[in-house]
Formats: structure tokens, sequence, C-alpha cells
């Protein structure tokens, strides 16, 4: 539809031209040979061919301001889709902002249940509170790629990462 607009306010304004040049150029002339008449330069049968010449511009320019009016009137209409348009872009990025805006939200308290909840899981309660004298092997990357819940590759991390959407 945008384009359809955008071809038919082309279209009105190519049409629209000649009406416009017409008009000048027939102007442009008549005052040229007014200006003669008002310098006394014109004779007789000047001056009745101007009066003809004049009357027949009067006639043209009328009806053709009124073509070059409508189709400025059109023109005016065609665009008026465009600021439709651009309501519904304004609109769908406001909500698309709303949207993201509480996703993250939604991120950050589903990283906060526990705290919210008071959940305690059972590996946190004896990995905060470590029994004296117990070796405490420290944490690092899982070296075994045979058990399924340890990424083998890079490939395997770029996945997980594209899965949450990074």
């Amino acid at each position: 539809m945008t384009d359809k607009s955008a071809n038919r306010t082309m279209d009105l304004v190519d049409a629209g031209m000649p009406l416009a040049t017409d008009i000048h150029d027939r102007a442009k002339a008549l005052s040229v040979e007014w200006q003669r008449f008002l310098n006394k330069e014109l004779k007789p049968d000047e001056f009745r061919a101007l009066t003809k010449d004049i009357n027949q511009f009067l006639i043209d320019s009328a009806s053709q301001s009124q073509r070059l009016q409508g189709q400025l009137s059109d023109i005016v209409l065609a665009q008026d889709f465009q600021d439709l348009t651009g309501q519904v872009i304004h609109k769908v990025a406001a909500l698309v902002t709303d949207v993201e805006s509480r996703l993250v939200q939604l991120v950050a308290m589903a990283g906060n249940v526990d705290s919210i909840t008071g959940i305690v899981h059972a590996d946190m309660e004896s990995a905060e509170k470590p029994t004296e004298g117990a070796n405490i092997a420290a944490e690092g990357p899982q070296i075994n790629k045979s058990s399924e819940d340890v990424v083998a590759s890079q490939d395997d991390v770029d996945d997980l990462l594209s899965s949450l959407g990074f």
C-alpha cells in the first residue's frame, strides 16, 4: 500500500506539472503584451487579439487551476496513508520496548527466586556449612566430557547461548 501511495503521488505530480507550466508560460507572454499595451505600443488589431488571448487565458487558467487543486487534494489524501503507517510503526516499537523491559524484569526475578521464596537447596546447605576440617576441593571446569550436563566443544557452548537468546 505504501508503494501504491508513492506511485499515486508521483503520477499526480507528473500530471500537474504541464498544467502549471502552461499557466506560467501563458501568463508571462500575456504580461509582456500587457506592458506593451500600457506603454501604448499596441495597434488596434493587436489590442483586439490581446483581449481575446486574455479572455481565453482566464477561462483556461480557471479550469486548469481547478484540476491542479483536485490533484493536490488527491496528493494529500495519498499521503494520509503514510501518517497512518507511521502511527502503527510507533505503536509496534513501543510494544516491543515494553515487552523487552518486562522480559528483563522476569529474568532478573528468576535469578532471585530462591532468595525471594526462601528455598534452600540441599546442595547449597552443605556448601554453605562445610564440616570442620573437611577437605574442600576447588570447583573448576568440568573436564569429564562424557557426562550429559557438560559441554564438549565450542559448538555446544554456542548452541547453549543461542537457546538462551544470546
